[in-house]
């Protein structure tokens, strides 16, 4: 019996990368559904000056889908537990002097501070679950709660 010699053409090769690139992008999209965040819901504050005697969390973000999760995550914990810190949000894309002047390198990016001195960097997206413990720790250590 011959066997047979499958022969695949360019075309062939370019079809199915071109129907994989499809595939992942739809699928990406239907997993990956991002809550729409208005100027109404912000919670956050500008950067402003950091004071002494509380503890201050500055988000570091642009506009990308995993700082918009961190940003939402910031605002929760900002919005339910949270009356002895200060929460504020530096965009990246607007403050390069934030950057270079803090040596910010990745995004999204959290400093915490305590008495105007950087006591904790966070970097990458954080659960709630975990900010919350990182917050009850730091105010146990520093504003002794």
């Amino acid at each position: 019996m011959k066997k047979k010699i499958v022969r695949i053409s360019p075309w062939h090769f370019v079809t199915a990368i071109i129907t994989f690139y499809f595939l992942t992008n739809v699928m990406y999209e239907l997993l990956n559904k991002e809550e729409v965040i208005t100027q109404e819901n912000y919670i956050l504050k500008p950067m402003e000056e950091i004071q002494s005697n509380r503890l201050s969390f500055v988000l570091v973000h642009d506009e990308s889908s995993i700082c918009n999760k961190m940003k939402n995550n910031m605002e929760s914990l900002a919005s339910e537990s949270c009356d002895d810190a200060d929460f504020f949000e530096v965009d990246a894309n607007q403050n390069t002097d934030f950057l270079d002047q803090y040596n910010v390198s990745g995004l999204p990016n959290i400093l915490v501070f305590n008495d105007g001195r950087e006591c904790m960097r966070l970097m990458g997206l954080i659960s709630l679950e975990n900010l919350k413990t990182i917050y009850t720790s730091l105010a146990k250590k520093y504003l002794k709660i």
